[in-house]
Protein backbone atom coordinates (compact mmCIF):
# COMPACT_ATOMS: atom_id res chain seq x y z
CA UNK A 1 0.00 0.00 0.00
CA UNK A 2 2.79 2.39 0.99
CA UNK A 3 4.70 1.42 -2.15
CA UNK A 4 1.65 2.26 -4.30
CA UNK A 5 1.40 5.67 -2.66
CA UNK A 6 5.08 6.29 -3.32
CA UNK A 7 4.62 5.35 -6.98
CA UNK A 8 1.56 7.63 -7.24
CA UNK A 9 3.44 10.51 -5.61
CA UNK A 10 6.39 9.89 -7.87
CA UNK A 11 4.17 10.11 -10.94
CA UNK A 12 2.53 13.23 -9.58
CA UNK A 13 5.91 14.81 -8.93
CA UNK A 14 7.08 13.99 -12.44
CA UNK A 15 3.87 15.46 -13.85
CA UNK A 16 4.36 18.66 -11.85
CA UNK A 17 7.99 18.96 -12.90
CA UNK A 18 7.12 18.43 -16.58
CA UNK A 19 4.28 20.95 -16.31
CA UNK A 20 6.53 23.54 -14.71
CA UNK A 21 9.15 23.03 -17.40
CA UNK A 22 6.48 23.44 -20.10
CA UNK A 23 5.26 26.67 -18.55
CA UNK A 24 8.84 27.92 -18.23
CA UNK A 25 9.62 27.12 -21.87
CA UNK A 26 6.35 28.72 -23.03
CA UNK A 27 7.27 31.85 -21.10
CA UNK A 28 10.66 31.99 -22.76
CA UNK A 29 9.38 31.17 -26.27
CA UNK A 30 8.49 34.72 -27.39
CA UNK A 31 11.89 35.99 -26.30
CA UNK A 32 13.61 33.13 -28.09
CA UNK A 33 11.74 33.96 -31.28
CA UNK A 34 12.46 37.68 -31.04
CA UNK A 35 14.77 39.07 -33.73
CA UNK A 36 16.87 42.12 -34.39
CA UNK A 37 17.01 43.63 -37.86
CA UNK A 38 17.53 46.88 -39.76
CA UNK A 39 14.86 48.85 -41.62
CA UNK A 40 15.87 51.47 -44.18
CA UNK A 41 13.83 54.70 -44.13
CA UNK A 42 15.14 58.20 -44.91
CA UNK A 43 16.05 61.39 -43.09
CA UNK A 44 13.64 62.85 -40.52
CA UNK A 45 11.39 65.52 -41.98
CA UNK A 46 9.73 63.51 -44.71
CA UNK A 47 7.05 60.84 -44.45
CA UNK A 48 9.34 57.80 -44.55
CA UNK A 49 11.09 58.14 -41.21
CA UNK A 50 7.83 57.99 -39.16
CA UNK A 51 6.97 54.72 -40.94
CA UNK A 52 10.14 53.26 -39.50
CA UNK A 53 9.48 54.53 -35.99
CA UNK A 54 5.91 53.17 -35.92
CA UNK A 55 7.16 49.80 -37.19
CA UNK A 56 9.87 49.85 -34.54
CA UNK A 57 7.28 50.30 -31.78
CA UNK A 58 4.81 47.72 -33.08
CA UNK A 59 7.44 45.06 -33.84
CA UNK A 60 8.70 45.33 -30.27
CA UNK A 61 5.19 45.28 -28.81
CA UNK A 62 3.86 42.36 -30.87
CA UNK A 63 6.91 40.14 -31.25
CA UNK A 64 9.70 41.52 -29.10
CA UNK A 65 11.64 42.29 -32.30
CA UNK A 66 14.23 45.05 -32.07
CA UNK A 67 14.19 47.18 -35.21
CA UNK A 68 16.92 49.69 -35.98
CA UNK A 69 15.70 52.48 -38.27
CA UNK A 70 18.45 53.40 -40.72
CA UNK A 71 18.63 56.76 -42.53
CA UNK A 72 19.10 55.93 -46.17
CA UNK A 73 16.72 56.95 -48.91
CA UNK A 74 15.09 54.93 -51.66
CA UNK A 75 18.12 54.17 -53.85
CA UNK A 76 20.35 53.62 -50.84
CA UNK A 77 17.80 51.32 -49.23
CA UNK A 78 17.50 49.30 -52.42
CA UNK A 79 21.27 48.89 -52.72
CA UNK A 80 21.55 47.85 -49.08
CA UNK A 81 18.70 45.36 -49.35
CA UNK A 82 20.31 43.93 -52.48
CA UNK A 83 23.62 43.47 -50.65
CA UNK A 84 22.01 42.10 -47.48
CA UNK A 85 22.98 45.04 -45.25
CA UNK A 86 19.29 45.72 -44.55
CA UNK A 87 16.51 43.20 -43.96
CA UNK A 88 13.93 45.70 -45.22
CA UNK A 89 13.80 49.14 -46.79
CA UNK A 90 11.46 51.66 -48.36
CA UNK A 91 11.86 52.18 -52.10
CA UNK A 92 9.81 53.17 -55.13
CA UNK A 93 8.72 50.59 -57.69
CA UNK A 94 10.48 52.65 -60.36
CA UNK A 95 13.84 52.14 -58.66
CA UNK A 96 13.55 48.38 -58.98
CA UNK A 97 13.17 48.76 -62.73
CA UNK A 98 16.39 50.76 -62.84
CA UNK A 99 18.20 48.16 -60.75
CA UNK A 100 17.07 45.34 -63.02
CA UNK A 101 18.49 47.27 -65.98
CA UNK A 102 21.79 47.76 -64.18
CA UNK A 103 21.53 51.51 -64.75
CA UNK A 104 23.86 54.06 -63.11
CA UNK A 105 24.32 53.20 -59.40
CA UNK A 106 23.16 49.66 -60.15
CA UNK A 107 25.77 48.95 -62.82
CA UNK A 108 27.09 45.40 -62.44
CA UNK A 109 24.45 44.58 -59.80
CA UNK A 110 21.69 43.00 -61.90
CA UNK A 111 22.22 39.58 -60.26
CA UNK A 112 21.69 41.17 -56.83
CA UNK A 113 18.67 43.10 -58.10
CA UNK A 114 17.02 39.84 -59.14
CA UNK A 115 17.02 38.79 -55.47
CA UNK A 116 14.83 41.75 -54.45
CA UNK A 117 11.39 40.77 -53.18
CA UNK A 118 8.31 42.79 -52.16
CA UNK A 119 7.33 42.61 -48.48
CA UNK A 120 4.49 45.18 -48.57
CA UNK A 121 2.84 47.53 -51.07
CA UNK A 122 2.08 50.90 -49.51
CA UNK A 123 0.73 54.07 -51.12
CA UNK A 124 1.48 55.82 -54.42
CA UNK A 125 3.76 58.86 -54.51
CA UNK A 126 3.19 61.54 -57.14
CA UNK A 127 5.88 63.32 -59.13
CA UNK A 128 5.58 67.03 -58.38
CA UNK A 129 7.65 69.68 -60.13
CA UNK A 130 6.60 72.97 -58.61
CA UNK A 131 7.47 76.65 -58.60
CA UNK A 132 5.98 79.75 -56.99
CA UNK A 133 2.69 80.77 -58.60
CA UNK A 134 4.17 84.22 -59.28
CA UNK A 135 6.99 82.62 -61.30
CA UNK A 136 7.20 82.99 -65.09
CA UNK A 137 7.67 79.20 -65.32
CA UNK A 138 4.44 77.61 -66.54
CA UNK A 139 5.84 74.43 -68.15
CA UNK A 140 8.74 72.09 -67.51
CA UNK A 141 10.57 73.37 -70.62
CA UNK A 142 10.93 76.74 -68.88
CA UNK A 143 12.85 75.15 -66.02
CA UNK A 144 15.98 75.31 -68.17
CA UNK A 145 18.40 77.86 -66.78
CA UNK A 146 16.71 77.78 -63.35
CA UNK A 147 18.02 76.74 -59.94
CA UNK A 148 16.34 73.50 -58.92
CA UNK A 149 16.36 70.96 -56.11
CA UNK A 150 16.17 67.32 -57.18
CA UNK A 151 16.42 65.48 -53.80
CA UNK A 152 19.52 63.80 -52.30
CA UNK A 153 21.53 61.55 -54.58
CA UNK A 154 20.57 58.25 -52.91
CA UNK A 155 16.84 59.04 -52.93
CA UNK A 156 14.54 57.15 -55.29
CA UNK A 157 12.97 60.37 -56.46
CA UNK A 158 16.32 61.91 -57.38
CA UNK A 159 16.90 59.00 -59.74
CA UNK A 160 13.31 59.28 -60.98
CA UNK A 161 13.67 63.03 -61.53
CA UNK A 162 16.77 62.50 -63.64
CA UNK A 163 15.09 59.76 -65.65
CA UNK A 164 11.85 61.65 -66.24
CA UNK A 165 13.74 64.80 -67.25
CA UNK A 166 15.74 62.73 -69.69
CA UNK A 167 12.56 61.29 -71.17
CA UNK A 168 11.46 64.87 -71.82
CA UNK A 169 14.78 65.96 -73.33
CA UNK A 170 16.25 67.78 -70.32
CA UNK A 171 19.55 67.10 -68.54
CA UNK A 172 20.89 68.43 -65.25
CA UNK A 173 23.41 70.53 -67.18
CA UNK A 174 20.47 72.50 -68.60
CA UNK A 175 19.84 74.06 -65.16
CA UNK A 176 21.86 76.96 -63.80
CA UNK A 177 22.23 75.12 -60.49
CA UNK A 178 21.27 71.66 -59.20
CA UNK A 179 20.87 71.10 -55.46
CA UNK A 180 20.59 67.69 -53.78
CA UNK A 181 18.84 68.78 -50.60
CA UNK A 182 16.51 66.91 -48.27
CA UNK A 183 12.96 68.06 -47.58
CA UNK A 184 13.58 70.55 -44.77
CA UNK A 185 16.53 72.23 -46.47
CA UNK A 186 14.71 72.33 -49.82
CA UNK A 187 11.73 74.10 -48.24
CA UNK A 188 13.99 76.59 -46.46
CA UNK A 189 16.02 77.30 -49.61
CA UNK A 190 12.91 77.84 -51.70
CA UNK A 191 11.35 80.14 -49.13
CA UNK A 192 14.54 82.21 -49.20
CA UNK A 193 14.48 82.22 -53.03
CA UNK A 194 17.81 80.41 -53.28
CA UNK A 195 16.16 77.85 -55.57
CA UNK A 196 13.42 78.34 -58.15
CA UNK A 197 11.83 74.90 -58.25
CA UNK A 198 11.19 71.81 -56.13
CA UNK A 199 11.40 68.53 -58.06
CA UNK A 200 10.38 65.57 -55.96
CA UNK A 201 7.66 63.47 -54.37
CA UNK A 202 4.25 64.71 -53.37
CA UNK A 203 0.80 63.75 -52.17
CA UNK A 204 -2.52 65.49 -51.59
CA UNK A 205 -1.39 66.63 -48.16
CA UNK A 206 2.39 66.36 -48.19
CA UNK A 207 4.10 68.19 -45.32
CA UNK A 208 6.98 69.86 -47.26
CA UNK A 209 4.61 71.09 -49.98
CA UNK A 210 2.02 72.19 -47.42
CA UNK A 211 4.77 74.34 -45.87
CA UNK A 212 5.55 75.93 -49.23
CA UNK A 213 1.89 76.49 -50.10
CA UNK A 214 1.32 78.07 -46.69
CA UNK A 215 4.25 80.43 -47.24
CA UNK A 216 3.05 81.57 -50.69
CA UNK A 217 0.87 80.26 -53.56
CA UNK A 218 2.55 77.52 -55.60
CA UNK A 219 2.17 76.17 -59.14
CA UNK A 220 2.53 72.43 -59.77
CA UNK A 221 3.56 71.87 -63.38
CA UNK A 222 1.29 69.71 -65.52
CA UNK A 223 2.23 67.34 -68.36
CA UNK A 224 0.52 66.57 -71.64
CA UNK A 225 -0.62 63.05 -72.56
CA UNK A 226 2.35 62.84 -74.90
CA UNK A 227 4.71 63.84 -72.08
CA UNK A 228 3.25 61.19 -69.78
CA UNK A 229 3.58 58.55 -72.52
CA UNK A 230 7.29 59.38 -72.88
CA UNK A 231 7.77 59.19 -69.12
CA UNK A 232 6.06 55.81 -68.90
CA UNK A 233 8.10 54.48 -71.80
CA UNK A 234 11.26 55.46 -69.94
CA UNK A 235 10.13 53.55 -66.82
CA UNK A 236 7.11 51.21 -66.82
CA UNK A 237 6.95 51.62 -63.05
CA UNK A 238 5.18 54.98 -63.42
CA UNK A 239 1.49 55.33 -64.19
CA UNK A 240 -0.61 58.43 -65.04
CA UNK A 241 -2.26 60.38 -62.25
CA UNK A 242 -4.40 63.52 -62.13
CA UNK A 243 -4.31 65.72 -59.04
CA UNK A 244 -7.56 67.52 -58.40
CA UNK A 245 -7.14 71.29 -58.56
CA UNK A 246 -8.62 71.76 -55.10
CA UNK A 247 -5.35 70.42 -53.69
CA UNK A 248 -2.91 73.27 -52.98
CA UNK A 249 -5.39 75.68 -54.65
CA UNK A 250 -4.31 75.05 -58.23
CA UNK A 251 -6.08 76.80 -61.12
CA UNK A 252 -6.45 73.54 -63.08
CA UNK A 253 -6.16 69.82 -62.48
CA UNK A 254 -2.54 68.66 -62.63
CA UNK A 255 -1.56 65.76 -64.89
CA UNK A 256 1.51 63.92 -63.64
CA UNK A 257 2.70 60.39 -62.87
CA UNK A 258 2.81 58.26 -59.76
CA UNK A 259 4.71 55.26 -58.48
CA UNK A 260 3.96 52.96 -55.54
CA UNK A 261 6.06 53.04 -52.40
CA UNK A 262 7.13 49.53 -51.42
CA UNK A 263 8.77 47.80 -48.51
CA UNK A 264 11.38 45.60 -50.14
CA UNK A 265 13.44 42.71 -48.84
CA UNK A 266 15.87 40.09 -50.07
CA UNK A 267 14.86 36.55 -51.04
CA UNK A 268 17.37 35.29 -48.43
CA UNK A 269 15.50 36.92 -45.52
CA UNK A 270 13.59 34.20 -43.58
CA UNK A 271 9.90 33.86 -44.48
CA UNK A 272 8.82 34.13 -40.84
CA UNK A 273 10.54 37.51 -40.44
CA UNK A 274 8.89 38.83 -43.61
CA UNK A 275 5.51 37.42 -42.57
CA UNK A 276 5.71 39.26 -39.23
CA UNK A 277 6.58 42.54 -40.94
CA UNK A 278 3.82 42.21 -43.56
CA UNK A 279 1.29 41.38 -40.86
CA UNK A 280 2.48 44.26 -38.68
CA UNK A 281 1.99 46.70 -41.55
CA UNK A 282 -1.41 45.57 -42.81
CA UNK A 283 -2.97 44.72 -39.44
CA UNK A 284 -2.11 48.14 -38.02
CA UNK A 285 -2.83 50.61 -40.83
CA UNK A 286 -4.55 52.94 -38.37
CA UNK A 287 -1.37 53.27 -36.31
CA UNK A 288 0.65 54.14 -39.39
CA UNK A 289 -2.02 56.55 -40.68
CA UNK A 290 -1.80 58.38 -37.36
CA UNK A 291 1.83 59.18 -38.18
CA UNK A 292 1.67 59.33 -41.99
CA UNK A 293 -1.66 60.45 -43.44
CA UNK A 294 -0.86 58.83 -46.80
CA UNK A 295 -1.40 55.45 -45.14
CA UNK A 296 -5.13 56.14 -45.43
CA UNK A 297 -4.63 55.29 -49.11
CA UNK A 298 -2.96 51.93 -48.47
CA UNK A 299 -5.12 49.06 -49.73
CA UNK A 300 -4.16 45.48 -48.95
CA UNK A 301 -5.73 44.42 -52.27
CA UNK A 302 -2.97 46.35 -54.09
CA UNK A 303 -0.46 43.93 -52.62
CA UNK A 304 -1.40 41.29 -55.20
CA UNK A 305 -0.52 43.55 -58.15
CA UNK A 306 2.63 43.45 -60.26
CA UNK A 307 5.12 45.89 -58.75
CA UNK A 308 8.11 44.95 -60.87
CA UNK A 309 9.53 42.37 -58.44
CA UNK A 310 8.21 39.06 -57.06
CA UNK A 311 6.55 38.94 -53.67
CA UNK A 312 8.46 37.26 -50.86
CA UNK A 313 7.12 33.91 -49.67
CA UNK A 314 6.47 35.45 -46.23
CA UNK A 315 4.24 38.10 -47.79
CA UNK A 316 2.38 35.45 -49.79
CA UNK A 317 1.76 33.55 -46.56
CA UNK A 318 -0.03 36.56 -45.09
CA UNK A 319 -2.06 37.23 -48.27
CA UNK A 320 -3.17 33.59 -48.39
CA UNK A 321 -4.36 33.81 -44.78
CA UNK A 322 -6.45 36.82 -45.78
CA UNK A 323 -7.92 34.98 -48.77
CA UNK A 324 -6.29 37.32 -51.30
CA UNK A 325 -4.13 34.59 -52.83
CA UNK A 326 -4.87 30.92 -53.48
Amino acid sequence: MEQRKEITMSRLQRFLVVSLIAVFVATLAPAALAESYKFGASKPGGSWYPIGTVLQRLADKNYGDKVTVEIGGGTGNLLNVMSGKLSFGLASATSIQEALKGAKMFKGKVAQAKKVRVAAVLYPNYLFWLVWAKSDVTSYQQLKGKKVNVMPKRFSFQALNQQMLGALGIEYKDFSKVNYLGFNDAVAQMKDNHIDAYLGPGEENYAPIVQLATHAPIRILSFSKEDVAKMKAANPGVVPFTLDKTNYKQKNDVNTVQTFLLIITNEDVPAERVYKLTKTIYDNLGDFAGAVKAFERVKVANATGDMGAPRHAGMDQYLKEKGLLK
